[in-house]
């Protein structure tokens, strides 16, 4: 009984600026968080800190709101000495609003960050709120189950139209009039909400669906290699809604691959495979030596790079018996959704047999070979 009343009391007290008054002047030493709900309604909501906030805040003991303006809710956090970042969450219960952590950088001096129901952005100046466009890109609420279908879960009722948008060297985006990317596919509605017959997806059953035409899925799946987002747009062509889309389920669908990854040995000769179908290109680098030279010249003359070939999502080459028990890395070209663009990473094998010191590279050994067997 005691923790309901507990409860009861957090609730009542994050709720509590109900009139809208300007916010004072902030005071030194402290950051000002707004928070703004389109609907509302703002009671239960409460603030999570942490990093540099002078105060400990339990998740379950939020920061109550010091007041509310015209714009929502704000909290104001007094900082330690020497600030350099703050760790924000808008949270009623275990529900987070907009759901990732969000930090403000206090190193510059920025003091006060403004947030907007459902958006990931932390704006650093009042955002417009009549300009802001509906929906999130980063916020990937739509899932692409399969090959030919793409749940959207929460969709407005009001959506008569969805596309599937793509661009393959850095996000689209977003604005008032919709998704702005150089490759569209439009997709059609599904009668009846999804149904999860592999019981992979209970939390999206019964949401809406939206299918792809078999003429134009082959296109789609090639969009897997870039940023994809999907639109929903009224009967008049305003914009409904906007996100991007969790992508696992087709992959699994489309790209499920059962046969051997790394290195695999035939009569002495090694075949090197790795799964990577959202990839642009994927090229072999071998080595000589485990350990990276501290010399650029040096390091880039002890290497050589191979261009490895795609079938449905798998990198494969065969190679040269010579290449027993050299070292190696991959060099893989994908667009990289946490910055953004495409990126050029070098990484050792996941299905590494053997690794040089501190996993620097990976190494091809053949675990038949009888100088790796124990005595």
């Amino acid at each position: 009984m005691r923790r309901s009343w507990i409860v009861f009391l957090l609730l009542v007290c994050t709720a509590r600026p109900s009139v809208a008054q300007p916010a004072p002047d902030l005071a030194p030493g402290h950051a000002r968080i707004h928070y703004h709900r389109p609907d509302g309604a703002y009671a239960g909501w409460g603030l999570h800190v942490w990093e540099d906030a002078a105060e400990a805040v339990a998740w379950d003991r939020p920061l109550a709101p010091d007041g509310r303006d015209d714009f929502g809710l704000w909290w104001d956090v007094a900082l330690t000495d020497d600030p350099r970042r703050l760790g924000v969450i808008v949270h009623r219960g275990e529900e987070k609003d907009p759901g990732p952590d969000q930090f403000l950088e206090l190193g510059d001096g920025a003091r006060e960050a403004w947030i907007v129901s459902s958006l990931a952005a932390l704006f650093l100046h009042a955002p417009q709120l009549d300009a802001l466009p509906r929906g999130d890109l980063q916020a990937r609420r739509a899932h692409w189950v399969s090959a030919s279908t793409i749940v959207w879960p929460d969709l407005p009722a009001d959506a008569a139209r969805a596309h599937l948008h793509h661009r393959s060297d850095a996000a689209p985006e977003l604005t008032r009039d919709g998704v702005v990317a150089p490759d569209s596919i439009e997709l059609h509605r599904v009668d009846g909400g999804f149904v999860d017959e592999t019981g992979r997806w209970p939390h999206i059953a019964g949401q809406p669906q939206w299918h792809i035409d078999a003429a134009d899925t082959e296109r789609a799946l090639g969009f897997l290699r870039g940023a994809v987002a999907v639109s929903a747009s009224r009967a008049d062509g305003s914009l409904a809604d906007a996100t991007g889309l969790q992508i696992p389920g087709v992959l699994d669908d489309v790209f499920a691959y059962d046969g051997p990854l790394g290195v695999h040995w035939e009569r002495g000769t090694p075949t090197v495979t790795l799964w990577a179908p959202t990839a642009h290109s994927v090229r072999l680098v071998i080595h000589s030596v485990g350990q990276p030279n501290a010399d650029a010249a040096d390091s880039a003359a002890d290497e050589r790079s191979i261009e490895l070939l795609a079938e449905r999502g798998v990198w494969s080459l065969r190679g040269s018996p010579a290449w027993k028990d050299l070292y190696y890395e991959f060099e893989v070209t994908v667009f990289q959704p946490s910055t953004g663009r495409v990126e050029v990473n070098r990484v050792t094998d996941p299905y590494s047999r053997s690794l040089s010191a501190n996993s620097a590279r990976s190494q091809m050994i053949d675990l038949a070979d009888p100088h790796w067997m124990p005595e």
